[in-house]
């Protein structure tokens, strides 16, 4: 059984959600510790997602959508102001 992406041209929506993590932690200048005091897990859990060792269960995945969401709203506010 495939899954949809391992399509070509389908990304991973864990993956695709873990690099925007990764992104927003780099823009902002962020260490592992601080970010994952900001989403509310243990430091090493995420490592373990950002080395792939670990695949966030659907709740945290849910969380950490919701989290990029709230940024992202806040991010867009700020520029309007």
């Amino acid at each position: 059984m495939r899954f949809l992406w391992q399509i070509p041209g389908v990304t991973d929506p864990i993956d695709d959600l873990l690099k925007r993590l990764s992104a927003f932690r780099t823009a902002k200048g962020l260490s592992v510790t601080e970010l994952a005091r900001l989403i509310s897990v243990q430091p090493g859990q995420l490592r373990g997602w950002f080395t792939g060792r670990r695949t966030p269960n659907a709740r945290h995945f849910a969380q950490l959508q919701a989290f990029l969401r709230r940024q992202t709203a806040a991010a867009k506010a700020q520029q309007t102001e």
